[in-house]
């Protein structure tokens, strides 16, 4: 718990952490020299079974801790438990010469394997690691710890049991190399529901990329994660027109389920497009709905207010929204349909009884005679009273 609560100190305040760091390191009972930089790294336990309750993660995290004491014998080792599936460690050769910092890379990306084949073998846990291929300062250990989880998170392959090396001298690459602006652009393509400006700005993307593997993969998982977002805003029972989610999810989070970056384009492509598809269905059938509503209203209302403000009220819509979706839908204005069904059932019992106008008029909605008979003329051609005597 020490440990724990001394690493996540370190993470969000930095330096202050640091401070008086021999007796911190001597109360956190490990063996790490302060005066030298430390190896870095983070895991995770991908997958919990449900039926280990939080007591049995707990206690599966310390065999863990365990295991890799044993085949971390080289080094000195500080070991944290973060809570839920993440720890992190922080490591030093035993002996502080420069052989044994040169060597210690390759001993932890060898020696990872050997935990991970362990911890799937005895605990039937799977593992993920990735460790920083070069020597941290501790006063950079919390930005380091943050490059790292990120990479653990984006991930490759199926995101599961992999053993992966973050090198220092690409991370400012990877950060500049990926076009933020274009991918912020390709997800407000893809919520506004512009296919050509989707499939534009994608293939843009990709054939501006270097050829670098990993601004490739962080720049895919990019976009996975824009097409996931808008997968799990859909309807759940209105997911198969975009394939089968058991098949499509996976193919989509995995980079190396595609051969080359041209069918991983391509599988962007035709997902994103689908759910643009699905998406203006689903918004087509939301409007349709809402314009129908509201007609039904308007029809059994007639002789009440149907103002805008009024009707936007009853479908839960800003005026100017309304006003545009109505116009854009049905080819009209709302004022127009009202006016129609006004003038109609104004026919109707101008045809039917010897009402009077005033009272045809109040029973239509117009709040004055003069008003009434002036609409009512400039649509039918005649005035109402004009209208009845030709019947």
């Amino acid at each position: 718990m020490m440990r724990r609560e001394w690493f996540t100190a370190l993470v969000e305040q930095g330096r202050p952490a640091t401070d008086n760091l021999p007796a911190r390191l001597r109360e956190l009972d490990t063996l790490l020299r302060p005066e030298e930089a430390v190896m870095l790294v983070c895991g995770r336990v991908d997958h919990w079974d449900e039926r280990y309750s939080l007591s049995d993660q707990s206690l599966l995290l310390y065999a863990v801790q365990n295991i890799a004491e044993e085949f971390m014998d080289r080094v000195c080792m500080l070991s944290v438990m973060l809570g839920g599936a993440y720890f992190v460690w922080l490591l030093q050769p035993k002996n502080a010469d420069e052989t044994e910092w040169d060597e210690l890379p390759t001993y932890i990306q060898g020696t990872l394997e050997s935990i991970q084949q362990t911890c799937k073998a005895l605990l039937q846990i799977p593992v993920s690691f990735i460790s920083y291929g070069s020597q941290a300062d501790w006063e950079d250990i919390a930005k380091i710890y943050h490059l790292l989880k990120q990479s653990l998170i984006l991930g490759l392959g199926n995101g599961q049991e992999m053993i992966l090396q973050y090198r220092a001298e690409e991370s400012a690459a990877q950060i500049s190399e990926v076009p933020a602006m274009v991918i912020s652009r390709i997800e407000s393509a893809v919520e506004r529901g512009q296919k050509p400006l989707f499939l534009e700005l994608l293939n843009e993307l990709f054939r501006s990329l270097p050829n670098k593997f990993t601004v490739y993969a962080q720049t895919y998982y990019a976009v996975a994660v824009i097409l996931l977002n808008q997968w799990n805003k859909m309807n759940p029972n209105d997911k198969g027109d975009c394939t089968d989610a058991e098949t499509t999810v996976p193919r989509l989070l995995d980079v190396n389920a595609h051969k080359t970056k041209e069918q991983a384009v391509q599988f962007l492509s035709e997902m994103g497009s689908g759910l643009i598809r699905h998406g203006k269905q689903e918004q087509d059938e939301r409007t349709e709905r809402i314009i129908n509503k509201l007609n039904r209203y308007i029809v059994e209302h007639l002789d009440k207010d149907l103002s805008l403000a009024y009707l936007a009220d009853v479908v839960y819509l800003n005026t100017s929204y309304l006003s545009n979706l109505y116009k854009t839908y049905t080819g009209r204005n709302i004022s127009d349909y009202i006016t129609e069904l006004r003038v109609e059932r104004a026919k109707a019992l101008l045809s039917q009884s010897q009402v009077k106008v005033q009272e045809v008029a109040v029973a239509v909605g117009f709040d004055t005679a003069g008003y009434f008979t002036r609409v009512f003329k400039k649509h039918v051609g005649v005035t109402p009273q004009e209208f009845r005597s030709r019947l």
